[in-house]
């Protein structure tokens, strides 16, 4: 682009672009990989802490019952507590 507009003057531009290009890309990569390892560190810890933290969910109600045959059956709070004691 530089060539056609500036001539040889351009050309040099591009050159340099390209260099600071050349040696900037690496290290960008290498940062923008170790800030997203990081990340994930920091993820992997908020979880582990959250762990601790939180008490298991406790059910409001009893899982359903099933015929025999795979029907499910109409929910009934004292069969399912039967069902639960068994």
């Amino acid at each position: 682009m530089h060539v056609q507009s500036d001539g040889c003057r351009g050309f040099l531009v591009g050159c340099g672009y390209g260099l600071v290009g050349v040696v900037a890309k690496p290290i960008v990569g290498v940062l923008d990989a170790v800030a997203h390892t990081s990340d994930g560190f920091r993820d992997l810890a908020m979880v582990m802490s959250m762990d601790k933290r939180l008490e298991p969910v406790r059910r409001h109600r009893l899982q359903h019952t099933f015929a025999n045959d795979g029907r499910l059956l109409p929910y009934n709070t004292k069969v399912r507590i039967c069902f639960k004691i068994a």
